[in-house]
């Protein structure tokens, strides 16, 4: 087998393991990607005229992820969280738990910015763990590490640069959803940037439960997270990536966010656009 050769059956085994562990997904989980691809065009186009909403996605996000990771250290019952616990039960709770968080992120003011701006230090670290600097973060401490330092330093951000962080916040990930939508029918392996941390979550979860299930006696397989690997396909969605969060970012600045007030007659329209007063 000579050099080219070799390379073909390398990108085709690439190709087929993100088929089976990115791509192959239920339709039930792809028609919520497109949805969600429907309204990251919102997101990105009007994120902080829209702040509300945008809160209370951010704070679904959060809530889920944090009741998802943390759940099985506290929940150890046989309907949902334990080792002999149901999936489809954890991802319920952990969306009721979401539905919540959204709420406290829509009535707080000051808590719904501080996600909106962890969530944008999420998309920068999974960034960061898209790039070559990956190989500095093999480790699971070293990877929750960077990925909570960076979520609370913007979110703490947020809260002295209201305006900025909201609006590269909203265009990034309005964005990002997009594409990630996209990406189900191009397979160019850029969805490989979220898909990867959700299947490391799942690896360090499911290994862990399977452990305490057989008295730590359990060897895990080589995690899924360590297979998935972006192809050089992916190189032209993420510039659309970055072309169109500056973009968004302008868009916002220039029109939809443009001298935003209390007496704009959309927002006087739409009282789902009505900005929430900070909490005293």
């Amino acid at each position: 087998m000579d050099l080219d050769e070799g390379l073909n059956f390398t990108k085709e085994a690439t190709q087929k393991i993100l088929d089976k562990l990115v791509y192959n997904k239920h339709p039930a989980t792809v028609i919520v990607i497109e949805i969600s691809a429907v309204i990251g065009v919102v997101v990105w186009a009007a994120g902080y005229r829209l702040i509300r909403p945008c809160m209370f996605l951010a704070g679904f996000v959060l809530g889920f992820l944090i009741f998802y990771v943390f759940s099985p250290l506290i929940f150890k019952t046989q309907l949902c969280c334990g080792p002999n616990g149901k999936e489809i039960a954890h991802v319920l709770f952990s969306a009721l738990v979401g539905v919540f968080g959204g709420f406290l992120g829509c009535r707080l003011y000051r808590l719904g910015v501080f996600t909106i701006g962890e969530c944008l230090g999420l998309l920068v670290g999974l960034t960061i763990l898209s790039s070559p600097l990956y190989k500095y973060f093999h480790s699971n401490i070293a990877y929750a590490a960077l990925m909570a330092t960076v979520s609370l330093m913007f979110g703490s951000l947020a809260h002295f640069y209201e305006k900025l962080v909201v609006v590269i916040a909203t265009a990034c990930a309005g964005s990002f959803a997009v594409l990630y939508g996209a990406d189900y029918f191009l397979r160019t392996s850029f969805s490989v940037t979220i898909e990867a941390f959700l299947l490391r979550i799942r690896d360090v979860l499911w290994d862990g439960l399977k452990s305490e299930l057989s008295n730590w006696t359990y060897r895990a397989k080589v995690p899924d997270h360590l297979a998935v690997r972006f192809t050089n396909n992916s190189i032209p969605l993420f510039i659309c990536w970055g072309v169109s969060a500056v973009l968004g970012c302008a868009l916002q600045y220039k029109v939809t966010a443009n001298n935003l007030n209390s007496n704009s007659n959309l927002l006087q329209f739409c009282n789902c656009c009505d900005r929430p007063r900070p909490d005293r």
